[in-house]
Parts: C-alpha cells; structure tokens; sequence
C-alpha cells in the first residue's frame, strides 16, 4: 500500500525531506466489507498520518474523480505507479494534475522489482 510506502520512507534514511502524510477519508465505512487485514492497515495508516481529511461536501461523500482531484489540488509532488495505459483512473488524474502545473513523477508498473 502506498500509504505503508510513505510511512516507511518517513522513518528511514529519508527523514531529511520531511516527508508527511495526509489521508484523505472518502466518508464513512459502513456498507464495505474488506478482510479485517485490510483494516488494520487502513487504521494504522490513518493513525500515523500527519494530517486526516475528510473528504466531503455537503455532508455527502466526494466521488472519485472529485477524491481524486482535491488529493491533486493540495499536492506539492504527484508521486504515481503506471501501467502505460491512458484509459483509466490514473491516466485522468494524470492529465489533471499536468494541466494544474503539479510536479509528477513516475514508476512504471513494469519496472518495479520486489
């Protein structure tokens, strides 16, 4: 998970890019079910980030395409992994985030080697 990444990089060597983390809730969990697993990183990531926001308007949950956006309108640096397609959710935000003059680096999907 990339929240996991971000918490590792934190504490490691990187401490001088004061690296923080901001999570952005999409609203409330009810009606999801995940394995438990999955919950207990999404709480220890929650816990651990710098800042907590919720995403919403109107007391309603943003979409997301507009969860997406406001993650890109409060970034300084888009960080993404890329599978090479420009049909998708990534592609999108992509474009979004160059047409706000964001700076974007990338990984590609089929570089990355754990």
């Amino acid at each position: 998970d990339f929240g996991e990444a971000v918490l590792y990089f934190r504490s490691s060597d990187y401490s001088e890019y004061n690296i923080t983390l901001e999570s952005v809730m999409p609203g409330p969990r009810t009606g999801i079910n995940y394995p438990d697993e999955y919950w207990e990183s999404y709480d220890y990531i929650v816990s651990s980030s710098d800042i907590v926001t919720k995403a919403v308007k109107d007391s309603k949950p943003l979409s997301l395409k507009q969860r997406k956006e406001f993650i890109i309108d409060h970034s300084d640096l888009v960080l993404y992994v890329w599978n090479g397609s420009t049909n998708n959710v990534i592609w999108d935000t992509i474009q979004y985030a160059k047409k706000n003059n964001k700076k974007i680096r990338y990984l590609m999907l089929n570089e990355i080697h754990i």
